[in-house]
This record gives structure tokens, C-alpha cells and sequence, in this order.
């Protein structure tokens, strides 16, 4: 009897360390799943206007809807400088700029 309680007692620690065995994967997954952004990423939109330069930064003035945005990419805005066009790209509404993708004359 004292042998079947021994054994009783080292499967039931056996099974209380086999428990324990996944919890730092389990851990990880948590916080991995916690640090993972939950907005879904902007998707591209096109907007039309003219580019003006100010300074080092270029922004699209959209008459049609009266709102001047700033864009980030100087290269290529620098090109169109008083022109119509198109930029595609994703907006930034709390700043209002424009992660450029294309800028084509309009």
C-alpha cells in the first residue's frame, strides 16, 4: 500500500510539472499577441490637386475639396511642382499626409 501511495504522489508532481511545461510558450504567444497591432493597415486611396512646394515640403492642394496635405516623398513630388496630378498612396488623417506610392501628371 505505502508503494501505490508513492507512486500516487510522484505521478500526480508528474503530471503538475507536465501542466506547468507549456506555460512559458504559452507565455510568449500572449504577449506576442498583445503587441500586435489590431488596426488593419490603411489601404491605398488616390487624390487629385496641384503640388506646391513650401520651404523643404511639398504638399497637394485639392481645391475640389479645399484641403492641403503634406507628402512624404520630396523626390517625386519635387517633379510636379505646380502641376495637376494624381497621388496614390495611404493617408495619414491625424496629420494629413501622404505616404506616396505613385504621383502621376493629372
Amino acid at each position: 500500500m505505502k508503494k501505490f501511495s508513492i507512486l500516487v504522489g510522484v505521478f500526480a508532481v508528474l503530471v503538475v510539472l507536465g501542466s506547468m511545461a507549456g506555460t512559458p510558450i504559452q507565455a510568449r504567444a500572449l504577449v506576442a499577441q498583445a503587441n500586435t497591432p489590431s488596426t488593419p493597415q490603411a489601404t491605398a486611396q488616390t487624390f487629385t490637386g496641384t503640388i506646391a512646394k513650401s520651404g523643404d515640403t511639398f504638399t497637394l492642394n485639392d481645391s475640389a475639396n479645399k484641403t492641403t496635405y503634406t507628402l512624404d516623398d520630396t523626390q517625386r513630388a519635387s517633379q510636379f511642382v505646380g502641376k495637376s496630378v494624381k497621388v496614390t498612396g495611404t493617408l495619414d488623417s491625424q496629420t494629413k499626409m501622404i505616404h506616396v506610392q505613385s504621383i502621376q501628371a493629372g
